[in-house]
């Protein structure tokens, strides 16, 4: 049954046996299925729904790529016609590079592309992008390739391309280069994405995430909806969808086509990063994450290869934590299949490996210590029975890569090896064994202080570094008879000059030939709505050096965007990769969707790898702590507790404005899970929210996979993140930050009519606050005397109960003259508009709570205080709501009560005020203010860590007043008490 037409044939008549009557499997003629939100795949299922194949992929291993790229020193847009002809062999396909409007290729060969001007950086800042076509042959080296332009004409032979050396022609406005042959596995109207592959000499299988949008994936029409007199919506039940969600698909090589990928699970699901491993009798194990009842575990089903049979659903994991990014190995010994993954235990992320076999579910084995946070497992196997898993691991108060060994005949007595142990961020590994038992292991390195104090108030003397920085590089070493040597050259060599920064996300691969494969994303540039455009790359190591990275085409996506590396028995290098198209795609709209592919490359056999005992960089060194007494900080706010009006309340430090790439300018934010990390490790947060703009411009996909993580890395009372996004609308109506207790609310769009006027108010803002409470959220305005601020024309004190009053990006906006505010418009950042200063909204009325969050780059310096009654998003929720809150720069203990009231109430007094005040700080206080309707009623400066007194309005006269507690610290940190509104009945 090893015959590849036999198992096709196999597969077929398997599946087809199981048609339902009604299906949808990805074409995008066909309507979506619609799967009701509460249909969930239960654990240990006899039998999973199937679906009829619909066809294959099929795969020319002979088939090469070229790429021409035109106007590559355009310096304004242009307009490139013209014709290509190859003049021997097969034109297998041909397609623009870039699409957009008036873009086209035709079967005969004539084309006209644009060039485009395309936002580099900031709004301000614009750069000309190319354009051109991607040809796909099966065609002879002698072959030539022969193009005519309006703007000149030049040809070449196949022969005369190879990978990672373009020709340049027409004075360097034309490129031609060969590069990976690309094939699309699956491109639907749903999002695949996170491939794993493995091969064996039973075949070669693919795994992925099938994701079914809920709602619309781009976002919502805010004028489909049913509205009142005004236009403003009433309905808002479309931003709750129910239906959607994920599947895990498989898809098998038999040398020649890929089989119809075949669903592992149901729809409708919530799964994470599946992987795969082929074990020594040909049985394919699938293992992915899924959310069961609130908490992630480890489940897998195993397909028989020859014969084409499935398993049940078996659940490895049931443990009160999430357990995730797992990853899979064959040991080329026994033949089984192991396991290692990240899993929550004991209030942090430990790495756990397991072996599986059919009808026993192995021991969990814990590879890494308790007490500090460990990151992305990676794993390989050598041909004495050694495992080797690589992680990343927080121990030291920053990222270091160490690789656990042991032995799979007596797994509990590994050992481990300290890959890294230097002050810097060294991170999210990869490894690989070669044939003679080398283990190579790469990894990320960014900057030392990674996410500690960094920020507009400190400049560029900035003691921390923000969480995307460096710049990132790629560095690989080699653990070869027990002692860890380095590559002569560094891989970033084998990028261009100009190009060899921001390189990430390694994944390493050893081919038949023994050749030691690596690729990593680099990043090229804002291009445009969906956000920054990463690329993957690929180079391999030949005797002293790495050889001239590759572009790998259409791997356009996130950063964080981590493809899988194999080798076929053929001999080839086979990676899979998912791209959305957001460099592939100009001009409106962005057709962003993740669509998976293929590609091949083949090299000879490498000279012997040189090796040396010293690396071709250098390891940061002495590098001075930011905060030494951090850990002491945080462990007090987290024992204090209050108890005040029969209520007790415990202190919770977060923010809800962390932007991540996620966003279309957050390029230099760090993907995704670098939020997770920072909020765990670098400011070992209790809770946090992603503050993406629209979690993604209101796309659907990336909105999904930011709730999904939310939950993933929910584990109360320890860590509690919420569900939030930023807002962005034009002044005066202005920016808002988001915040709900409960997933699946899609983001909201803007009205029509955004401004209005300063009497009515907003129509956008009054369609947020109904949405608001169509959704029990709330929200704050950031920045709120800048540009991106607003005059106040609106307020809803039950959905808008607080405000941002410092940002760690920008300034403080309390009143203009503050500490850390602008005093005139040079110095504001973000515009100047000094009728958003908070004293402004309290002149109109408006009572908020004080919150601080960071936005863009900054780190460390902002956080938003909440007095909760319990660790729980409602919890957090509530604390807000009711102005139980304080902004600060740092860890600073403030407590502001009077009687039974806590900082943030309303009340009513008989006698006059009596306000009780204690802080603690992480260093001296130099003056503790007391803010009373726009004037210091008192000032003291105590020049100690610890203050606490009372003090009582003896000034008081009937009425009402307001009241908030401002600390200055002497290294110039601050605290803001939210204010307090007493109304004065003698």
């Amino acid at each position: 049954m090893r015959d590849g037409k036999v198992l096709t044939a196999v597969l077929i008549a398997f599946f087809s046996g199981t048609l339902l009557a009604s299906f949808y499997f990805g074409q995008r003629e066909r309507p979506r299925e619609k799967v009701a939100g509460a249909r969930r795949l239960q654990a240990g299922a006899a039998s999973i729904r199937q679906y009829a194949p619909l066809g294959s992929v099929k795969m020319n291993l002979n088939a090469q790529a070229v790429r021409i790229l035109l106007g590559l020193r355009d310096e304004q847009p242009s307009v490139w016609t013209g014709s290509f002809k190859l003049s021997e062999g097969k034109l297998i396909s041909s397609e623009p590079w870039r699409t957009g409007v008036g873009d086209v290729v035709n079967p005969d060969g004539t084309f006209k592309l644009n060039t485009r001007q395309v936002q580099a950086g900031t709004r301000q800042q614009l750069a000309m992008t190319e354009n051109g076509i991607v040809l796909v042959l099966d065609a002879p080296p002698a072959a030539r390739i022969e193009v005519s332009t309006d703007k000149g004409d030049f040809s070449f032979t196949l022969g005369e391309l190879s990978y990672g050396r373009p020709l340049f022609f027409l004075n360097g406005q034309a490129q031609a280069e060969l590069v990976p042959c690309p094939t699309k596995l699956a491109d639907t109207e749903r999002e695949e994405d996170y491939p794993s592959i493995a091969s064996s000499k039973y075949g070669t299988v693919v795994v992925y995430v099938e994701h079914d949008h809920f709602g619309p994936p781009t976002p919502i029409d805010i004028k489909s909806l049913p509205t009142d007199e005004q236009g403003i919506p009433i309905d808002y039940s479309a931003f709750h969808p129910t239906d959607g969600g994920d599947r895990v698909m498989l898809t098998w090589f038999d040398g020649n086509e890929w089989a119809q990928p075949q669903p592992v699970t149901n729809e409708g699901l919530d799964v994470w990063r599946p992987a795969v491993a082929i074990d020594g009798r040909g049985i394919a194990w699938v293992i992915w994450s899924e959310n069961i009842k609130g908490n992630w575990e480890l489940m897998c089903r195993r397909f028989d290869l020859k014969k084409g049979i499935w398993s049940q659903v078996e659940r490895l994991t049931d443990n009160p934590g999430a357990d995730i990014n797992v990853c899979a190995v064959t040991s080329p010994v026994s033949g089984d299949v192991w396991i290692a993954w990240q899993g929550w235990r004991d209030g942090d992320f430990q790495i756990m490996a397991m072996r599986l076999q059919e009808g026993t579910r192995g021991t969990p084995i814990q590879v890494g210590a308790k007490g500090a946070n460990e990151w992305s497992p990676a794993m390989a196997a050598d041909g004495k029975g050694n495992i080797y898993v690589a992680f990343d691991t927080y121990e030291t108060g920053d990222y270091d890569v160490k690789l656990w060994m042991f032995k799979e005949t007596s797994p509990d007595g590994g050992r481990v090896i300290n890959v890294t142990n230097s002050p810097a961020f060294e991170a999210s590994p990869a490894i690989a064994c070669d044939p003679k038992g080398r283990v190579w292991i790469a990894w990320e390195m960014r900057s030392v202080n990674w996410g500690k104090d960094m920020g507009a108030y400190y400049g560029k003397q900035s003691p921390g570094t923000q969480l995307y920085v460096g710049p990132p590089m790629v560095r690989v070493a080699c653990y070869v008879d027990g002692q860890l040597q380095f590559t002569a050259t560094d891989p970033a060599e084998a990028m261009p000059k100009g190009m060899r920064n921001f390189l990430s996300y390694p994944r390493l691969c050893v081919d038949s030939n023994g050749r030691v494969w690596l690729s990593f994303r680099r990043r090229m540039g804002w291009r445009g709505p969906v956000g920054t455009y990463w690329q993957s790359f690929l180079t391999s190591y030949d005797g002293g050096g790495w050889t001239n990275a590759i572009p790998v085409i259409f791997s356009d996506n996130l950063l964080d965007n981590r493809p899988s590396l194999t080798t076929l028995p053929s001999g080839e290098l086979l990676i899979a990769y998912s791209g959305d198209g957001r460099y592939k795609y100009a001009g409106p709209p962005a057709l962003a969707n993740n669509a998976l592919y293929l590609a091949a490359i083949r090299f000879p056999s490498p000279s012997e790898p040189k090796l040396a005992a010293t690396p071709p960089f250098e390891f940061p060194k002495d590098v001075k702590l930011v905060h030494p007494e951090e850990k002491q900080d945080i462990a007090r706010l987290r024992a204090f507790k209050l108890t005040i009006g029969g209520r007790t309340y415990t202190l919770m430090r977060g923010e809800f404005h962390r932007h991540t790439e996620i966003s279309a300018d957050g390029g230099g934010d760090g993907a995704l899970e670098d939020m997770w990390r920072y909020a765990l490790d670098a400011a070992d947060l209790d809770w946090i929210g992603c503050g993406d703009h629209d979690n993604g411009g209101g796309r659907e996909y990336p909105w999904w996979i930011t709730q999904k993580t939310t939950d993933i890395f929910h584990h109360p009372p320890v860590f509690v993140p919420m569900f939030t996004y930023e807002r962005s609308v034009v002044y005066p109506s202005g920016h808002r930050n988001v915040m709900f207790a409960q997933r699946g609310i899609r983001t909201l769009p803007r009205h029509p009519d955004i401004k209005g006027t300063p009497e009515t108010g907003a129509p956008d803002t009054k369609m947020l606050y109904r949405y608001l409470k169509a959704f029990d959220g709330i929200c704050a305005m950031h920045t709120s005397a800048t540009d991106m601020g607003t005059d106040w024309r609106d307020n809803d004190p039950v959905y808008e109960p607080i405000v941002e009053i410092y940002q760690g990006c920008r300034q403080n906006y309390e009143y203009s003259g503050a500490p850390r505010s602008a005093t005139r418009p040079e110095d504001s950042i973000g515009g100047w508009q000094p009728a958003g200063f908070v004293w402004e909204a309290f002149k109109k009325g408006i009572k908020f709570g004080y919150q601080s969050s960071s936005d863009h780059i900054s780190t460390h310096i902002s956080y938003g205080i909440a007095f909760v009654e319990e660790r729980s998003r409602k919890g957090i929720l509530d604390a807000f709501k009711k102005r139980h809150c304080y902004a600060a720069t740092d860890n600073i203990l403030l407590v502001v009560t009077s009687g039974e009231n806590l900082m943030g109430d309303e009340f009513v007094v008989r006698q006059p005020l009596k306000l009780s005040i204690y802080a603690i700080g992480t260093a001296p206080i130099a003056k503790v203010h007391i803010i009373k309707d726009f004037k210091y009623v008192l000032t003291v400066e105590p020049k100690k860590r610890e203050v606490k007194f009372d003090w009582v309005d003896k000034e008081m006269k009937p009425g009402a007043s307001w009241y908030y507690v401002r600390i200055e610290q002497e290294d110039g940190q601050l605290a803001w008490s939210s204010p307090m509104w007493v109304k004065y009945e003698p």
